[in-house]
């Protein structure tokens, strides 16, 4: 079964992060119509569609990055927004988390790691404690792509836990993570190694972590 999907209006990216839950298929992604906005899309099993959301002040630069359950019938979107406004949007990105019913309204906003950096935040994974853990790139300035991939624990309350760098030589993108059986945390990022013009010559890079941040081995 494959569908297609546009509207008149706006402009919807998906596929950034999949979830099932209660019978429906919860997408996140990105709406774009004179500003960018994070967006959820849910779909039932035929892949009809059931509602499609865009949310932030457009205004702002939003990206929906990953969706999780968070306690009883709600939903976590894990996100990133620009904290300026402004033409070109000059402004540092921030990760943060937005609380959502089964229907897609927004509840709260919780902000993370907001210095003057830019943070991206590309995936996450549910923790045994009903938390998360979520994976990302902090880059000095949009400009350079390099940046230092870092892991974020936060507990099922919001409240961040602890933060681990793992590279100072990495590409701004492609940071993957998974929470293991014994609680444990596996993430796949890149090293790079050299830069020749504009590309970018490096290796694939797997880091084992334990329950409270600690880098337990590396391997390439």
């Amino acid at each position: 079964l494959q569908k297609r999907y546009n509207t008149s209006s706006l402009s919807f990216l998906g596929g950034s992060d999949l979830l099932i839950r209660n019978n429906k298929w919860y997408v996140t992604g990105v709406s774009s119509y004179t500003q960018v906005q994070e967006a959820l899309y849910a779909f039932d099993y035929k892949c009809d569609t059931i509602f499609t959301r865009p949310y932030g002040d457009t205004a702002y630069y939003h990206y929906g990055s990953a969706i999780k359950v968070h306690q009883k019938n709600k939903l976590a979107m894990i996100c990133l927004t620009d904290s300026t406004c402004g033409l070109g949007h000059p402004g540092y990105y921030k990760p943060f988390i937005r609380i959502l019913d089964t229907i897609g309204a927004s509840l709260s906003i919780k902000v993370f790691l907001s210095t003057n950096k830019y943070r991206s935040l590309v995936s996450a994974d549910t923790t045994h404690d009903k938390g998360y853990i979520a994976a990302g790139v902090e880059q000095i300035n949009a400009s350079n792509p390099l940046g230092n991939p870092y892991i974020i624990k936060i507990d099922s309350n919001l409240n961040q836990k602890w933060v681990t760098y793992l590279s100072n030589a990495s590409a701004s993108y492609y940071v993957g993570l998974v929470t293991l059986k014994n609680g444990k945390y596996l993430v796949s990022h890149n090293k790079v190694d050299s830069v020749v013009g504009s590309n970018y010559f490096g290796k694939i890079m797997l880091t084992k972590l334990d329950t409270n941040g600690t880098i337990m081995w590396q391997k390439t």
